[in-house]
């Protein structure tokens, strides 16, 4: 058991640094402040889901939107970069509150630093920007960190502030900062529109989900501010005129007189891996990745098989008219087995089963997360549903795509049909026949 669990977490890891990769995720521009993080949710063995990030404490707590978590989630936190395996960071939920929009992930080794809360008033038209991440498509075409532009508009009602028409916001979450990188705001991407949380409003809501920053004011000094500091830096001018050898006369410097600062040289950024790895190198390394992605899948889902089949089925004998070997030691609380045996659409023959009580049975049968799993393309994820309270079991449909028949009868969606052990049912293209065993060696 503990194989194949580890076999699972090690193929996860690997299909999500190939989707990662897939997606061409940029670094993020030198603009962005380090607080910023991407954070990924993997949705199936074939996709991820990212969102924007906001570092709020430096013991690695990261705050996203509330509708991007959901229990059994496996979400990592990337510290820079494309590789999962080196910048991936595994996250829990600690805090979710679908109320304010908001959730707090504990991610173990982030050592990003905690964004800052600005204590500086808002100021109409004053332009700030939002940092965040593209969504998945947008990424797959290559698209850059966001670094938009936000201009605020005051209420003359109200008093409030929100943003303006000037400069909408895409529907994408992330934090609204200032041109310290200090924290004024979030833009939530929950539904059709996305949400702008500013000023007081954000603080009230940290408040009530006990979100504690460090607050400091983003003072830029004034350009005569710069000037002196500059001046004083500089070495003090010969003098001006002396009368002679001997004696130095002092000349008031004139005070209309005004001498620029040096300009700083301009230091000349380090080339992107874009820039250094030709085309040619990145296409085979997309057909490498296309392969490995779908060898991945192709194992996932054979690790998943076994998987299931550890922990759902117990061993088995052969079937008689009599009784079930596997049925005569059952663990507690269990006195019977329901057995599925029949042909594989390529007349390929199988045999499941699962421990059930007899005067309770509920089994879902399908090739998805069910309690007995048939592997066959024509079989739904979740295709029908036995159930029994100690009398004739019944069968229903749960919506499968490619119908369920009994004796040669269709069974329309959740209609409840009896089904013997010597009815013939067919789920797809599947013939299978169904009974139940119990400990004492009756059929059923």
């Amino acid at each position: 058991m503990p194989t194949v669990r580890s076999s699972v977490s090690f193929f996860s890891q690997l299909l999500l640094m190939a989707g990662v990769v897939l997606l061409s995720v940029p670094a993020a521009e030198a603009r962005t402040p380090e607080s910023v993080v991407l954070v990924l949710k993997l949705v199936s063995s074939t996709h991820v889901r990212p969102t924007t990030g906001v570092v709020i404490s430096d013991d690695g707590m990261v705050l996203v939107p509330a509708g991007f978590v959901a229990a059994g989630d496996e979400i990592v936190v990337m510290q820079g970069g494309t590789d999962i395996i080196r910048n991936g960071q595994s996250s829990r939920t600690v805090k979710r509150s679908a109320a304010d929009g908001l959730a707090v992930l504990e991610v173990e080794g982030l050592t990003r630093p905690a964004i800052i809360l600005s204590e500086d008033r808002l100021l109409q038209d004053h332009v700030y920007h939002m940092a965040a991440f593209p969504p998945a498509d947008k990424m797959a075409e290559g698209a850059q960190p966001l670094w938009v532009a936000v201009k605020l508009t005051k209420s003359n009602s109200t008093g409030g502030f929100s943003v303006s028409a000037e400069t909408p916001l895409p529907n994408t979450s992330g934090p609204i900062i200032d041109s310290c990188g200090y924290l004024v705001g979030l833009n939530l991407a929950e539904g059709e529109e996305p949400v702008v949380i500013l000023g007081d409003e954000m603080s009230v809501l940290f408040d009530s989900m006990d979100i504690n920053l460090q607050s400091s004011t983003c003072r830029q000094p004034a350009r005569n501010e710069i000037v002196a500091e500059e001046a004083a830096s500089e070495e003090p001018a010969n003098p001006v005129g002396q009368a002679n050898t001997q004696d130095v006369t002092t000349i008031t410097p004139d005070p209309n007189a005004h001498t620029a600062p040096a300009r700083p040289a301009k230091v000349a950024s380090p080339p992107s891996v874009l820039d250094i790895v030709p085309v040619w190198l990145w296409l085979i390394g997309a057909v490498i990745l296309v392969a490995l992605l779908v060898k991945l899948i192709f194992f996932l889902r054979l690790t998943k098989h076994e998987l299931a089949q550890v922990t759902a089925e117990p061993a088995t004998g052969p079937l008689n008219s009599k009784s079930d070997s596997s049925a005569n030691a059952l663990p507690d609380g269990f006195d019977g087995i329901v057995v599925i045996e029949g042909l594989l659409g390529d007349d390929t023959p199988f045999r499941h089963s699962c421990n059930v009580n007899t005067s309770h049975i509920d089994v879902v049968i399908g090739r998805g997360d069910v309690d007995i799993l048939i592997e066959a393309p024509t079989v739904s994820d979740r295709h029908v549903r036995l159930k029994s309270a100690g009398e004739s079991l019944t069968i229903t449909d749960l919506g499968s795509g490619n119908g369920t028949f009994i004796r040669g009868i269709p069974c329309l969606a959740e209609e409840v049909m009896f089904v013997g052990s010597q009815d013939e049912v067919l789920l797809g293209d599947v013939r299978i026949h169904i009974s139940v065993q119990t400990s004492h060696g009756d059929p059923k």
